[in-house]
């Protein structure tokens, strides 16, 4: 995901585990309860899947980066402009201040538009440590 493809590993490891799931029937109650919940679980993982695969390529629309980049300098050079504070010291603090928050916000909102690349990508680390459990304690 940190290219913004799926990865061909993980989608054969998931059709493997959908095939393994499709494998038995069980006549026993309590064993059909099991392979019932397993299953809803199975699912969920797969939406989940589906979800991060989508939110992956999922972008911002560039009208409204646009829009909120014109609406950054409006907020910015209006006041300034047209409601200049006596004190021109305390004016060009303000306005430094107002665009400083007003970067920031746009730099978080860009980030978090991509959130498997750049500093702020989610790493893959929850998902080894939980593979790393599974294998070192099968069933």
């Amino acid at each position: 995901m940190k290219v913004g493809q799926h990865s061909p590993e993980a989608e054969a490891a998931l059709d493997r585990l959908c095939q393994t799931y499709l494998l038995p029937t069980y006549k026993n109650e309590r064993r059909t309860v099991f392979y019932s919940e397993s299953i809803s679980r199975l699912n969920n993982l797969a939406d989940n899947r589906r979800k991060r695969l989508l939110d992956s390529h999922s972008e911002i629309p560039e009208l409204l980066l646009d829009m909120m980049i014109v609406g950054a300098f409006i907020a910015v050079f209006f006041p300034s402009f047209f409601f200049g504070a006596p004190n021109v010291k305390a004016q060009a603090l303000m306005s430094a201040l107002l665009t400083a928050m007003i970067a920031i916000v746009l730099y978080v909102t860009i980030t978090l538009d991509h959130p498997f690349t750049g500093k702020g990508a989610i790493s893959p680390e929850a998902f080894h440590h939980v593979i790393s459990m599974m294998s070192t304690h099968p069933g």
